[in-house]
């Protein structure tokens, strides 16, 4: 069966084409145009995130030079705490250090007595374990040479820290002290051998 042949007269032709291009536009729009809408906005969206990451990334770079330094201020502050620390330091060796720090600084050592207490642990980091040692020390002098001895301390052969002190006159009135120093002194704790 064939169809039959119908004629357009010239207004019908113009709108059936004119919806024919209208047809033609509107898929156009659908499979042309609106695909390349939506890649320019996820293209917009990747590009305001990669502005922010490199405001991020020009931020931390702008920082590396001062972050370097500090860390190697802070190695060079640990491997000096390590040669403070030391591997063979035993309270007698730190002992004998604080009598020498003493005579250097004209002050009699009176006493010197571990205190009855338990010995701590201070952690430091995964692998380094200090063992917090309390010793009380019984010192005589004058007033200056007492405090030069305490100002030494921090740069003294081993770590320790100040607990209490106490500072009284000798009599007859001078400018002799005695002091009385609750000191804890730091230990390397053997993790190889708990």
């Amino acid at each position: 069966m064939t169809l039959p042949r119908v004629s357009l007269e010239g207004r019908q032709g113009w709108l059936l084409g004119v919806a024919g291009a209208a047809i033609g536009v509107a898929v156009c729009i659908r499979f042309l145009y609106l695909p390349v809408i939506a890649g320019i906005g996820e293209r917009r969206a990747t590009l305001t995130e990669l502005r922010v990451k490199l405001a991020d990334a020009q931020t931390v770079a702008a920082q590396l030079p001062s972050q370097e330094q500090v860390l190697q201020e802070t190695q060079e502050r640990f491997r000096v705490l390590e040669r403070r620390l030391g591997d063979g330091q035993t309270v007698s060796t730190i002992l004998e250090s604080l009598s020498a720090l003493a005579k250097e600084h004209h002050i009699e050592v009176v006493a010197v007595q571990p205190e009855e207490t338990v010995a701590h642990e201070v952690p430091l980091s995964p692998t380094v374990t200090l063992r917090e040692v309390p010793l009380t020390l019984q010192l005589t002098g004058r007033y200056r040479n007492v405090g030069e001895f305490l100002g030494m301390l921090p740069s003294a052969p081993f770590v320790a820290s100040v607990r209490a002190l106490k500072i009284s006159k000798l009599p007859p009135a001078g400018a002799t002290l005695r002091a009385e120093l609750a000191l804890a002194v730091y230990l390397m704790k053997d993790t190889a051998h708990p």
